[in-house]
């Protein structure tokens, strides 16, 4: 391509087709000078090629709104015989991949279109570890930059979490759990966990974390502190806060609106602000819970008179109101009904409600559930 390239009157209709896929003029002529180091194909020419290559990228269904972000991001690509992406694409295909797969498979690694006859050695390795063939397509949906990595560079990400004290379980689930993360290096990986450290975490909070929900380390400081703050405005100290966060290790993954959501549904059902601090301190995995789902308990438990006992022990909200509902029917039916005085046997568990009742959780839906 020559250098006076900009003078060119198919470098206008280049700058057009790329402002239609959301590339700015300037990125334009940086893919292109990038381009052009390598390169001296015609203005003409790169722009018949672009053409091919983004009606290529629509036919194996990659979204028009995403081709700007891949061109940009794998400038490369445009230097490929189209016909050399395809046997990668056939080879996800009879793996099992469909379409819609294979198109965000490309969109979140171009990468793999060129990478040749790496997709079995990859499948093959992921499932020679253990993984099942479903656990292994999985990882490789949510990460599919892994089949360019060698099986030196998949064991060393493992044997990084084993470093931080993981069993080879452990450190197999943090893969499955958080694929996405294998793209990281062990220093990047360290560097994350220190930061998290400033924040106030220990480290040992964090590999307690990473074990349960390993895409912490993913997070950015201001997702994290937005997470922290948020209960802080509330009341909580930021010691707690984090407390709570590692304790309840999913709730990384609930946005802070969410949190909000459940905290105003508990102000609805008439809990004051130092009653919602205990609830929450207690019973962190309210927070995971559905908000109406929380509302309809809350006012089943309220109709029997037990609205302050969800603050003493909000546990109990993790029991499923069908069967709260039989086994208050169950008791009332033999005269027996509850009240703050014989709540517990509401939550019995299972094993200690037969021994006393004779009656299992099932038993007590199918007889007692009201219809």
């Amino acid at each position: 391509m020559k250098n006076n390239y900009m003078e060119d009157p198919s470098f206008d209709k280049i700058v057009n087709l790329f402002n239609n896929l959301g590339i700015s003029k300037d990125k334009c002529i940086e893919v292109i000078d990038l381009f052009n180091k390598r390169h001296r194909y015609s203005v003409e020419t790169f722009y018949s090629k672009s053409l091919s290559l983004i009606d290529y990228l629509k036919n194996i269904g990659v979204k028009e709104d995403k081709i700007g972000s891949l061109l940009t991001r794998f400038y490369p690509i445009f230097t490929y015989d189209l016909d050399y992406f395809n046997s990668n694409i056939r080879r996800l295909s009879d793996i099992g991949f469909n379409k819609e797969e294979i198109a965000k498979m490309v969109t979140l690694a171009p990468t793999i279109l060129a990478i040749n006859n790496k997709v079995d050695e990859s499948f093959n390795y992921l499932q020679s570890l253990g993984y099942t063939e479903e656990e292994t397509k999985y990882i490789i949906k949510k990460a599919p930059s892994i089949i360019g990595h060698s099986k030196e560079y998949i064991k060393n990400r493992i044997d990084y979490y084993k470093s931080l004290g993981m069993s080879d379980k452990d450190a197999f689930k943090v893969i499955k759990r958080a694929p996405t993360l294998i793209k990281y290096s062990n220093e990047a990986l360290d560097n994350r966990i220190e930061e998290i450290v400033k924040i106030g975490f220990s480290k040992e909070d964090i590999y307690s974390i990473l074990r349960v929900n390993p895409a912490i380390l993913a997070l950015t400081n201001s997702s994290i502190m937005e997470r922290l703050d948020y209960l802080e405005s509330i009341g909580f100290t930021r010691e707690d806060a984090i407390k709570l966060y590692s304790y309840q290790k999913t709730m990384f993954t609930i946005k802070p609106q969410s949190i909000k959501d459940k905290i105003e549904v508990l102000k609805e059902c008439k809990y004051t602000l130092e009653n919602i601090k205990s609830i929450i301190s207690k019973y962190p995995g309210i927070t995971t819970l559905n908000s109406d789902s929380i509302k309809d308990k809350i006012s089943f438990y309220d109709s029997l008179g037990l609205h302050n006992i969800l603050v003493r022990e909000p546990k109990h909200l993790m029991q499923s109101l069908t069967l709260s509902k039989a086994r208050n029917n169950f008791f009332e039916a033999f005269g027996m009904p509850i009240n703050e005085s014989n709540y517990r046997r509401l939550f019995m568990g299972e094993k200690v409600f037969v021994g006393q009742f004779k009656k299992s959780n099932n038993e007590i839906i199918n007889t007692y559930s009201k219809k």
